[in-house]
């Protein structure tokens, strides 16, 4: 009986559910952007293109398909970047998984911002965004959005 009663709340209630990652709004840029922390003079790096077993280039496309489908990145022609390494390391801690997950047991709700593609609905500094330029097995592609995974995010 409770799961009828919370699945008919969701669907009248349906319009304010995420339910992939094209129905997620974002964060207002005048609220939030995000600004890479980058070392002062630090000249472009340019990593060297990673070769990869025939699955994983297959995996690879489809989870670059997938963020640009929905506008997380954006192909680029050409850039002076395409690395992670001129960000200086932050000096505090971020804490455990583990924290994070006990912290959250007993609340009875979660912000999409936590639960669903949080860094991703923040958007990066137009400044910083050649500057999270990645290599594929055949395209240059950029960051749009604050990615999961960067250094210092």
């Amino acid at each position: 009986m409770k799961r009828e009663v919370r699945n008919s709340r969701q669907q009248a209630n349906s319009d304010v559910f995420s339910w992939s990652a094209i129905d997620m709004l974002g964060v207002n840029p005048q609220v939030i952007i995000h600004k890479l922390n980058v070392l002062l003079g630090e000249k472009s790096i340019k990593q060297k293109k990673r070769r990869f077993v025939l699955k994983v280039v297959e995996v690879v496309r489809q989870e670059v398909a997938k963020l640009l489908s929905v506008g997380f990145i954006k192909k680029v022609e050409y850039s002076g970047w395409v690395s992670n390494m001129a960000c200086p390391k932050e000096s505090f801690p971020l804490p455990s998984i583990d924290r994070l997950v006990d912290a959250s047991a007993g609340c009875r709700f979660m912000s999409s911002m936590d639960a669903f593609l949080g860094c991703n609905q923040i958007l990066l500094d137009q400044d910083d965004l050649e500057k999270t330029t990645f290599i594929t097995e055949k395209e240059l592609f950029y960051y749009r959005v604050m990615p999961f995974g960067l250094k210092n995010t």
